[in-house]
């Protein structure tokens, strides 16, 4: 069985064994007489906007695109037209937002059927990504794609998770943080060299690829963008409190009143400094382990009907914690889930190093593995190593 994530930041297929077989946003561009995907799509969305579409998975349907892209006229050609690239015939397990409708279900089973993919059911994202987070009570879950982010509501019954309910937070996609952080940067362009990166369609599209590319390094260093245009180039120094400022202002305008236990989705760790913006909000933030998915997965998907296709929204979790939400941070601190080391690029580091000043000594006062802390502008992951 394969698994298929419906995400607009991240249209991506697993094996069985975990491994990655493709990983690309659900995005669109039609150049010289080509339809492309993914990351390549988006490095034209700049030069040619009147060619490029991203909006296709969270407007899944007949509504028609802004201009056509080849032969594909509304937003489920576009989908149809990605899902067949992929090329899947397997039977596969979809992992859908929780707040996708099931009329969008119904018609991407339609979508699925054209290209000869076999869905076996469906699963809930949250669920499939936070089934092992320790929790004694109810926790949220946030999650970020393309265009907008989602905060989950999951209710904790023993060992059994359960989706409530889900919100969309429509400011907080990576397409309006970038929008946002490219108009800072062109601001500071503005300022010291006189030169406007948004008045020509080049220069827009550079500063675009350089902040996706910051987005890669997931560094909460200071960023230097450059762009050339006419044979001259122009650079700027961006301090990253800048870039953290507005998207402290962006978190801002989020209602977080009654949510107390906040867990991150891995996506949502790709944004520079989110996780220290956000203990400025909510009490309590944890960090979702990515290496429990394929576990996870393995079990939800053991539950799908093999007669009708369904969609899964509970699951049994491997923590039957009774107790306070203290009792179940502490339950994962515990032998096997004992983090020892901060994990630097490609170094690891232990606890009782220098540099972290012994502020990790004790044991309680460590991250949970897979969770990220940030140390004097470095972003460090939480690791266990045997």
């Amino acid at each position: 069985m394969l698994y298929l994530e419906l995400n607009d930041w991240a249209l991506t297929v697993w094996n069985e064994s975990g491994a990655t077989l493709y990983a690309e946003p659900a995005a669109a561009a039609f150049l010289n007489d080509k339809l492309i995907f993914g990351r390549d799509a988006l490095k034209a969305s700049r030069n040619n906007p009147q060619a490029f579409a991203s909006h296709y998975l969270d407007r899944l349907g007949s509504e028609p695109l802004n201009g056509s892209l080849g032969t594909s006229q509304n937003q489920a050609d576009l989908m149809f037209q990605q899902i067949l690239e992929l090329g899947i015939k397997e039977d596969t397990a979809v992992i859908v937002p929780s707040n996708y409708s099931n009329e969008k279900l119904g018609v991407f089973l339609g979508i699925a059927e054209k290209t000869g993919l076999k869905v076996r059911g469906f699963i809930d994202s949250p669920l499939s990504y936070a089934l092992e987070t320790p929790a004694s009570q109810e926790f949220h879950v946030l999650d970020i794609g393309l265009h907008e982010a989602s905060i989950t509501n999951m209710s904790v019954e023993g060992s059994t998770r359960v989706i409530r309910n889900s919100q969309t937070i429509e400011p907080l996609g990576f397409s309006s943080l970038i929008d946002g952080w490219l108009n800072v940067i062109a601001d500071e362009f503005i300022q010291k060299t006189r030169f406007d990166p948004f008045h020509f369609a080049e220069t827009e599209q550079q500063l675009f690829d350089a902040v996706l590319a910051h987005l890669d390094t997931n560094s909460t260093s200071d960023v230097k963008i450059t762009i050339a245009y006419n044979g001259q180039e122009r650079s700027v120094d961006i301090p990253q409190h800048r870039l953290s400022d507005k998207l402290l202002s962006r978190l801002q305008t989020i209602d977080f009143n009654g949510i107390d236990w906040l867990a991150l989705h891995p996506r949502a760790i790709q944004i520079p400094g989110i996780q220290s913006a956000l203990k400025s909000l909510v009490p309590k933030i944890v960090v979702i382990d990515p290496n429990q998915l394929q576990q996870n997965l393995m079990r939800l998907s053991s539950n799908l009907s093999s007669d009708s296709v369904n969609r899964i929204t509970h699951g049994e979790s491997s923590y039957d914690l009774v107790g306070t939400d203290e009792e179940a941070a502490s339950h994962s601190q515990t032998e096997d889930r004992m983090t020892t080391h901060l994990l630097l690029k490609n170094h690891a580091y232990r606890y009782d190093d220098p540099r972290f000043d012994h502020q990790f000594s004790e044991p309680e006062n460590r991250p949970a593995p897979g969770e990220t802390v940030e140390l004097e502008s470095k972003t460090y992951t939480a690791i266990s190593v045997d």
